[in-house]
């Protein structure tokens, strides 16, 4: 009884953290959306990495350097993610961005094919002198479907692949004028993860999007590359 209350309290003690340092994986701009489906893991697993991440086509002009925290405890996982969002020929210091996602894993087992359901929100912000200041919020609802597939010397690899709707919300104040507006789109990622025998991880990754674009009729096509690292802590 006692065991249960400690990793109970640890629970707590975690997710406050994550909510204190994370104001709220979602969608984070030049980052691709990591589905990552895995089964259901028998213990409860805490995840720390660092990532990179760049955008292409219409973003092509943002990197991402980020750090995320990942907690996942029987069939649900909580991720958080912080970074330095880069924005090339803006002259101003790097902007920030986060998002948070909660993941809800189908599979108890390593069935064929692995699926989970991902929810999230993401933010950043740009301030720029000559185009004005940007703020967007995103809010992605994916499907993902992998397969896990044991390699030689211990190696696990991940392969996954997903649907999603999305919804963003953009702000952008001008000389005191404001304008905002909300679209919906749809988005596809792939991924390959690898974890080692020592609890060594990464992941690489793309995304595409297709979005209406926030001041006009035309239609954005954004495209992000990523991949992160990190160590697996079982609690």
């Amino acid at each position: 009884m006692r065991f249960g209350r400690v990793h109970a309290s640890l629970y707590v003690i975690i997710l406050t953290i994550l909510a204190v340092v994370f104001p709220v994986s979602g969608q984070v701009t030049s980052r691709p959306v990591y589905l990552d489906p895995i089964p259901v893991p028998p213990v409860t697993e805490l995840t720390i990495t660092v990532g990179y991440g760049h955008g292409l086509r219409a973003v092509n002009d943002r990197r991402l350097l980020n750090g995320q925290v990942a907690l996942g405890f029987g069939r649900v996982r909580i991720r958080a993610v912080a970074g330095a969002l880069m924005v090339d020929g803006d002259g101003q210091d790097p902007n920030t961005a986060w998002g948070a996602d909660v993941a809800w894993h189908l599979n108890d087992t390593p069935k064929f094919p692995v699926i989970s359901l991902v929810g999230g929100i993401g933010h950043h912000a740009i301030n720029d002198t000559v185009t004005g200041d940007l703020k967007q919020i995103d809010f992605p609802l994916a499907i993902g479907l992998g397969v896990n597939a044991p390699l030689p010397r211990g190696v696990t690899v991940r392969l996954w692949c997903g649907p999603r709707l999305h919804v963003r919300y953009t702000s952008l104040d001008f000389d005191q004028l404001n304008s905002s507006a909300w679209k919906a789109g749809g988005g596809f990622s792939i991924g390959a993860g690898f974890r080692l025998p020592s609890e060594l991880m990464a992941q690489l990754a793309a995304d595409w999007l297709v979005i209406g674009d926030s001041v006009g009729l035309n239609t954005r096509h954004e495209v992000t590359i990523g991949f992160t690292v990190g160590y697996r802590l079982s609690i």
